[in-house]
């Protein structure tokens, strides 16, 4: 089952709800005028891709309910028009693809050419920044065999940050690893201005010398807003602010092709996910609204979250050319006398 140690105490109560109620998300879909997202919507065992009306909160079930569609994390590619996610199985990672009609899945490859452990299925965070490829959060199992391909900084105590391209999912290469041990991080996400981020748990005391654990029900661990950087160079994550708020727990997020940064997740007065959005400055969440199915909140868990955000393409910026040189006049001398 997806979710084990996410949305706490909220969860159990979307768990405790037969998939047979929880077949219809969305009374009306979202109007064609207003900007939409797409939310893994998570019940018991199974899952299935619903879209989000960024104005109102009103959800709209695509497809049917399947374990196979328990995404952990979705991104749409750079041009807007492909909704990929990432789907663990079996201790695979692995690359799916989600059709937006039907809500259909399909598996694109493994990410990557080892077994993951760590926190099981809450991993593989996915960015398709506007510059190109692809980068995902990955604990490979150093059990042995180990893989050899893997960096011997991804020890199996700390996410680690690989590259690689969506053509090719199965091979990655390591970029750096989270600074914090035994800490997870939810959602990755890249603005058009090139701005990568998530949002980290803090560390968990308990088990931050010993293992990967899990938060109790009664107290979620706060979470915190942070900048990934893509490369080998420089810190792999720098906080912003302090916490997204008091009891706020935020399952994934995206930004918009204005830069505006969307969340989903659950805040202390509703049972049911929200809608947030967070100031990229501070950190903090703000709820825009309850989802619902167009007139009452629902109460369901969810997963992975994106907004197709198509990028302005620059237009190349072509270096003005020196004047080609001319050819110099011939002169040719006259001689009188």
């Amino acid at each position: 089952m997806i979710g084990t140690t996410r949305r706490v105490a909220h969860v159990l109560i979307a768990l405790a709800l037969g998939a047979g109620a929880l077949i219809a998300l969305g009374a009306a879909p979202a109007s064609a005028a207003d900007p939409v997202g797409y939310v893994i919507a998570q019940g018991e065992r199974e899952c299935w891709l619903a879209s989000v009306d960024l104005v109102t909160g009103t959800t709209q079930q695509v497809g049917s309910p399947s374990p196979d569609k328990c995404a952990f994390n979705l991104e749409f590619t750079p041009d807007g028009t492909r909704l990929l996610g990432t789907h663990v199985a079996d201790g695979v990672a692995l690359l799916v693809e989600f059709d937006l009609t039907t809500g259909d899945v399909t598996t694109l490859g493994q990410l990557g050419d080892f077994n993951v452990g760590g926190p099981g299925d809450e991993q593989g965070n996915l960015t398709l920044p506007p510059a190109g490829g692809l980068y995902t959060y990955l604990v490979p199992d150093v059990e042995p065999p180990a893989p050899l391909a893997v960096d011997p900084a991804c020890d199996g105590r700390a996410l680690c940050l690989f590259s690689g391209e969506t053509a090719d999912p199965g091979t990655l290469t390591y970029v750096n690893s989270a600074p914090q041990q035994f800490t997870e991080y939810f959602g990755l996400a890249t603005s058009c201005a090139g701005v990568t981020s998530s949002i980290r748990n803090a560390e968990l005391q308990e088990a931050a010398t010993t293992s990967w654990g899990a938060p109790s029900a009664s107290a979620p661990p706060p979470q915190t807003l942070t900048q990934v950087n893509l490369t080998s160079t420089g810190p792999a994550t720098t906080d912003v602010g302090t916490s997204v708020g008091d009891g706020v727990f935020l399952s994934s997020l995206d930004y918009d092709s204005t830069g505006a940064l969307f969340a989903v997740g659950f805040e202390p007065e509703n049972v049911g996910p929200s809608l947030f959005t967070l100031d990229p400055s501070t950190g903090v969440a703000t709820q825009v609204t309850t989802l619902n199915d167009g007139s009452e909140p629902i109460n369901v868990g969810v997963l992975g979250f994106a907004i197709a955000h198509p990028c302005t393409p620059t237009t190349p910026v072509i270096p003005l050319q020196p004047p080609a040189a001319q050819p110099l006049a011939v002169v040719t001398p006259r001689f009188t006398g």
